[in-house]
């Protein structure tokens, strides 16, 4: 009788159903694929193991393709395959079990087979083979079949086991700094493995076969061990041969209770042998650098609680050391820093290495409070140290120093504050007056110049002049006094674009004197737009004035990126400037030249220091005498501006 459905019989929840109806699901689980074309011997298999006391979770195939899905997509604890069926044999289908690599018992069930058939099954990798008419042997076999199994898989992991742990044994040995080897009782080496064997000249197992007495028969001390070791006694030696090496050798005893042999393990310790001595001479150097600082050096616990107090405590705050150690050093510092403190040691310990800085008040013995600038350095992970140190200054004198300094810098705010606006007062009511003498000036030149006589005329043209200049005067310190207090917000300034700017201001004079300005593509850099068109248009109005005679001007305006600033050019072939007087041309109404020589108001160069030194740069003068000048000022790639501290 038959069942069948497309792709193979599933007759998993019939099972399941007959299983639930006999009360008998309580047993080992067991998860079991039947090959077999007829539902209802798949049914009384399942049954059977089920009245053997397992808990049967069923699945039927009757096709190579399902079962090779089945096996694909599923693990199994137990295949009853029938030996014969329509599309499907049992060894074809054991043949696919073994393709797969599945260590499952295989049991072949059928009606009626041969015995040379069922030899020829067994031989073919079957487990067993069951007779379908005798189901009560079902269930022996498949308990013998999964304990097989289960020993099989127990006895695999012990051995990939051990081979794992054989390995690890291997890799240990061949990398860590040790040797291990074994020697018979006649001095035969029978095991050298390790990495330190190269360093005595040696390869791994190069030494097996070779007799240790005769190899170190110049070495009395390693025979001497050798034969203390063959008589029954355990040794612990550190030697230096070729390095320094910790060894432990211990006898081998056979049955009869004689000393057959010897093993040993020597280690390489002469990286740890310099590490102790390293870390000795770290702690003389430590407390002998500590007893002779001015400062005062502490080793603290993590809890706060002083390990180690330096001498210079006795001189600064009037405690012997001795009588700090073991008391938290928070019992010294004032209440109203000890949060403070606590944080900024708190904050050092957050990280191995770490260091914080915090100004506190620490009592003296006679009472009184000294202010300390304390450095705590994490030292926790150094063997030498062990702890966190925190290294003190006494800064009573830097305290009164700032408190003078922070007095001094109100009162240089102040004046030059006071100073800016009475430049600004200066020179803006000085211009009405002025103005009003200037008109008067220029009325008794319009009306009496030629009607009286020369000399008259030559004093009105001094006066006039002399007011002139005293108005421009007063426009340039006006103008000086205003760059920081009247200049605009920072944003892009195309440095391209002013210069052609100022050349266009400066264009009667450039045709009047046959110049030519060349510049290059200059950069766009963050600025006061307005007073950055000022300084190009003060610098190069300065090389159109100090020119050589018979000499047309040339003006070079150039540009390059150096780091984190641009430096610019403004370069002329005009008279040039003595080395001796480079710094001398930037100072407020400092001439070079007379007058009647060279015209302008000595101020033009201050301004244009001014304007660098609020862009966060610098501005200098590179020239010599009829060679042209050169005046170079950088500005910042990213800048912000300056305050103004100078009086």
């Amino acid at each position: 009788m038959r069942s069948q459905t497309e792709g193979g019989d599933v007759v998993h929840h019939r099972v399941t159903r007959v299983a639930t109806e006999t009360h008998v699901v309580t047993g080992t689980s067991l998860h079991v694929l039947i090959i077999d074309d007829v539902e209802d011997d798949a049914l009384l298999a399942a049954e059977a193991l089920r009245q053997g006391g397992y808990a049967v979770s069923a699945h039927r195939v009757d096709t190579a393709a399902t079962l090779d899905a089945a096996l694909t997509s599923q693990s199994w604890d137990l295949l009853l395959c029938d030996y014969r069926m329509p599309q499907f044999s049992g060894l074809e289908a054991l043949a696919l079990v073994r393709q797969h690599g599945r260590d499952v018992p295989f049991i072949l069930m059928s009606g009626a087979i041969g015995e040379e058939t069922a030899v020829a099954a067994m031989k073919a990798g079957a487990h067993d083979y069951i007779m379908k008419d005798n189901p009560a042997r079902l269930v022996s076999a498949v308990r013998r079949e999964l304990r097989e199994v289960d020993e099989r898989r127990q006895r695999r992991r012990a051995e990939e086991d051990l081979r794992a742990s054989e390995a690890c044994l291997r890799t240990v040995i061949a990398n860590a700094p040790i040797t291990l080897f074994a020697i018979d009782a006649d001095g035969r080496c029978t095991l050298s493995e390790g990495k330190t064997l190269e360093t005595i000249g040696f390869a791994p197992g190069q030494l097996v076969g070779q007799n240790m007495f005769d190899l170190y028969k110049d070495i009395p001390a390693s025979l001497d061990t050798f034969h203390r070791v063959l008589g029954g006694e355990v040794v612990h030696d550190v030697s230096r041969i070729g390095g320094v090496w910790d060894s432990r050798l211990l006898p081998v005893w056979d049955a009869a209770g004689h000393v057959s042999g010897l093993i040993g393990v020597t280690v390489d310790v002469r990286e740890r042998v310099e590490a102790e001595d390293a870390l000795r001479a770290s702690e003389a150097r430590f407390r002998a650098l500590s007893e002779h600082v001015s400062d005062i050096v502490a080793i603290l616990e993590t809890n706060g609680t002083i390990r180690y107090a330096s001498p210079s405590y006795a001189r600064v705050l009037g405690y012997q050391p001795e009588d700090l150690v073991g008391t938290p050093l928070l019992h010294y510092t004032h209440p109203d820093d000890r949060e403070q403190a606590l944080s900024s040691v708190g904050q050092c310990l957050e990280t191995p290495g770490g260091t914080s800085r915090v100004e506190s008040r620490l009592r003296h013995a006679d009472g009184s409070w000294i202010p300390l600038e304390s450095i705590a350095d994490n030292r926790t992970d150094d063997p030498a140290i062990g702890g966190v140190v925190v290294t003190s200054r006494d800064i009573t004198m830097r305290r009164h120093t700032e408190e003078a300094l922070t007095q001094r810098t109100r009162e240089l705010e102040r004046s030059n504050a006071e100073l800016q606006q009475f430049a600004y007062v200066a020179s803006h009511d000085l211009q009405e007056p002025l103005r009003t003498i200037t008109s008067y000036l220029q009325l008794l030149q319009r009306r009496y110049q030629g009607k009286l006589d020369a000399e008259a005329d030559t004093f009105i043209g001094y006066a006039t002049d002399g007011a002139a200049r005293m108005s421009a005067l007063i426009k340039a310190v006006l103008a000086y006094s205003r760059i920081r207090t009247h200049g605009t917000a920072f944003g892009p300034a195309d440095c391209d674009a002013l210069v052609r700017v100022a050349v266009s201001n400066l264009e009667a004079r450039i045709v009047r004197s046959g110049a030519r300005i060349v510049h290059e593509a200059l950069p766009t850099v963050q600025g006061d737009a307005t007073q950055l068109g000022q300084l190009f248009q003060n610098l190069i109005a300065n090389a159109l004035t100090f020119t050589r005679p018979d000499v047309p001007p040339v003006v070079w305006v150039e540009a390059e990126r150096q780091g984190d600033h641009w430096l610019v050019r403004v370069v002329d072939n005009g008279i040039g400037i003595p080395p001796e007087h480079a710094t001398r041309v930037f100072s407020m109404f400092q001439r070079l030249h007379s007058r009647d020589t060279y015209e302008g108001t000595g101020i033009g160069l201050s301004v244009c220091q001014r304007i660098v030194e609020r862009h966060g740069g610098r501005i200098w003068v590179e020239s010599a005498p009829a060679q042209g000048a050169a005046v170079l000022f950088t500005l910042p790639v990213h800048c912000e501006e300056r305050e103004d501290t100078a009086a």
